[in-house]
């Protein structure tokens, strides 16, 4: 098992996206890849809290959170200054291939963050046509446009239909696959979701990476080895040391 990589990091700013959402950017910047994770130590909780990690800027990172328990709202009230103990970059991250020019990304509610930090690194980095399929229960639980790429192509889905269509991004995937002709799917959201998609993308011959989650007993460490993901041939792996991206084909879902 491979060291984790510890250290302190500087809280620049903690800010309401909207709702219980929150993003918060510390400095010094990871330096990640797409995919990779950051567990952020917090008061009261017995093991670090795994989150998605993004570039923030220069020399910055960012996590995108909602806050749902007292770890997560421990993080929402750090103010500019603030000291934070974390572990990261954990995980593996995305795999692009070299040939690859056409994307569709799938991401359902908190799924958004890595597919949005994947979304940035194909458009500005590998000049890719990318389309989202992007759905959640309501419109509050959405991020806005602004938080989007201007060149991303987005179908919005809500469960209630108070934005974009009412149904979920499932419902369109058959359709979207056969009018884009994607090189590459990358999706993140529930699990059932995900089983969805994988019995959709079945008949079609494209490579399909997933963001998974699980429980982490100890932040992503690898020792409590507790966060385990069972393959299709009935073998098990770590989601903390061999994920949290996977290629769908290769996990039980």
């Amino acid at each position: 098992m491979a060291k984790v990589p510890f250290g302190e990091v500087k809280v620049i700013s903690v800010l309401r996206i909207k709702g219980n959402i929150y993003v918060l950017t510390f400095t010094p910047g990871l330096g990640h890849q797409s995919g990779q994770f950051v567990s952020i130590c917090c008061p009261g909780k017995i093991s670090p809290l795994p989150f998605c990690l993004m570039i923030g800027g220069d020399s910055t990172s960012q996590v995108i959170f909602d806050v749902k328990g007292m770890g997560t709202a421990w993080l929402a009230e750090r103010k500019p200054g603030d000291i934070l103990d974390v572990l990261g970059p954990l995980g593996n991250g995305f795999s692009v291939f070299k040939e690859t020019k056409t994307v569709l990304l799938v991401a359902g509610g908190m799924g958004i963050v890595p597919i949005l930090e994947l979304s940035r690194h194909l458009i500005q980095d590998r000049r890719c046509y990318v389309k989202l399929l992007y759905g959640a229960r309501d419109k509050e639980h959405l991020l806005s446009e602004r938080h989007l790429p201007v060149a991303l192509e987005v179908l919005y889905f809500t469960d209630d239909g108070s934005c974009g269509e009412k149904g979920l991004v499932t419902d369109r995937l058959g359709e979207t696959i056969e009018e884009l002709r994607p090189d590459q799917i990358f999706a993140c959201g529930p699990k059932a979701m995900l089983a969805e998609v994988k019995r959709i993308i079945e008949p079609y011959s494209i490579s399909c990476r997933v963001v998974l989650e699980t429980i982490m007993g100890c932040g992503g460490q690898g020792h409590c080895r507790g966060c385990i993901i069972e393959r299709v041939d009935g073998t098990f792996v770590h989601l903390c040391e061999e994920g949290p991206v996977f290629d769908i084909i290769e996990v039980k879902l």
